[in-house]
């Protein structure tokens, strides 16, 4: 089954579209030129004025042990999990560690 001659583009008709292409882009004006043509910002424009703030964190005061600290983020599950999954890789650590002697 032959294709019609309108379904593949003939090497010339490539061609001049790729030359048309890098006409173009040679017409895009320079980053610098983009940025000299916006207007300046009015001069009404001041900035954000922010208090003073102390450099702590506010942390509840029954946080003593990193155990406190760590249960505002982290659940008692999640603890769970970690310490099984710790036990879990030190007891195969300890297996390997035995078969190798």
């Amino acid at each position: 089954m032959r294709a019609n001659e309108e379904e593949i583009p003939s090497v010339p008709d490539t061609a001049s579209k790729a030359v048309q292409k890098l006409q173009k882009a040679k017409n895009k004006p320079s980053v610098q030129e983009i940025l000299d043509s916006i207007e300046s910002s009015s001069s009404t424009y001041r900035s954000i004025q922010v208090n003073d703030r102390p450099f702590r964190p506010k942390l509840p005061s029954e946080l003593v042990t990193s155990l406190n600290f760590f249960s505002l983020f982290i659940t008692p599950s999640m603890l769970e999990q970690i310490s099984e999954f710790m036990n879990t890789k030190t007891q195969k650590a300890e297996r390997t560690a035995k078969q190798r002697l």
